[in-house]
């Protein structure tokens, strides 16, 4: 999944998961329908991917959009 066109990241927890301490990651593009997803992670290694993928996206966008103002400037 290109980082860049991540629309959005959610951590959740369904019934089952919960009972087992459990947990699933679902990454989102802007593409379409396209979706990375990730079932049955400890919770705690959940938390943590879901903290470092969100920090990464974020990153990656601004300096994408960065990057985009300066070509536009230099065009």
């Amino acid at each position: 999944m290109p980082i860049v066109r991540a629309q959005s990241i959610q951590l959740s927890r369904p019934f089952a998961h919960r009972l087992l301490g459990l947990a699933s990651l679902q990454a989102h593009t802007v593409l379409g329908p396209v979706r990375m997803q990730m079932r049955g992670i400890d919770l705690e290694v959940a938390r943590q991917a879901f903290d470092e993928l969100a920090e990464t996206v974020v990153r990656v966008q601004g300096h994408d959009a960065s990057n985009r103002v300066t070509r536009e400037k230099n065009a």
